[in-house]
């Protein structure tokens, strides 16, 4: 129970010591290092199950806090000159024209800082939240991408805006994508179950049913995947 006990104390200096933690630039040490921690993690709550919540979550966000943009691989070529995203929302979650453009504003702008296809951010959003700003889940997630407040207020986010929100999840699938090996389906997978869970081989049937809905929505879809 002391060693225990002794590795929770050092997660929560961690995260203790977050704001003062220069992000990490080089992928591969990045992930070299969370691979470490999720594993430390994972071990110690097989003995605790109690401790899997709340080292969830502070792995979650000690990784969030680390990353900043990466030069991702280039995607495969898209479809020449899709519809834009603010009328492909504006079909299918109608909600006005000044809303659905707002919306892709967000969208589109949170891709671009954390390199991720706004077409699988725009489905993330449609999945968790069907566009709509005041969705608060069981467990207190909130807002389009569906995230909780209480571990991203010290990051300096307030989720209850939602452009800030949709920048989170941005940054939440940026992270899992490089820990995943530059693997979009992982990194859904993670976001859904977590990220702790997908590493050590858990939530495989949950995580799949997610990327199958994320990959049906009709923002991916008509551009051609991603």
């Amino acid at each position: 129970m002391s060693d225990a006990i002794s590795r929770l104390v050092v997660a929560w200096l961690g995260i203790l010591m977050l704001n003062n933690h220069k992000p990490v630039t080089h992928p591969g040490t990045a992930a070299a290092d969370e691979a470490a921690v999720l594993q430390a993690t994972a071990d110690l709550w097989q003995h605790h199950p109690w401790l899997q919540p709340p080292l969830e979550n502070l792995v979650r966000l000690w990784m969030a806090g680390r990353h900043e943009v990466f030069d991702n691989e280039p995607d495969a070529a898209q479809p020449a000159d899709p519809r834009p995203l603010y009328d492909q929302i504006a079909e299918h979650y109608p909600m006005g024209a000044a809303r659905a453009r707002q919306f892709a504003d967000w969208i589109e702008s949170a891709a671009e800082a954390y390199q991720v296809p706004p077409e699988l951010l725009a489905a993330v959003v449609a999945v968790e939240s069907s566009f709509r700003v005041d969705v608060r889940s069981s467990v207190g997630a909130v807002g389009p991408a569906q995230l909780r407040p209480e571990y991203w207020s010290e990051l300096g986010y307030n989720l209850y805006e939602p452009g800030e929100n949709i920048r989170a999840g941005a940054r939440v699938l940026s992270s899992y994508y490089h820990l995943c090996d530059s693997d979009w389906d992982c990194a859904l997978r993670a976001y859904n179950v977590g990220i702790t869970r997908v590493m050590n081989g858990g939530g495989s049937a949950a995580g799949e049913r997610y990327v199958s809905r994320i990959s049906s929505a009709p923002f991916v879809a008509e551009r051609g995947g991603w």
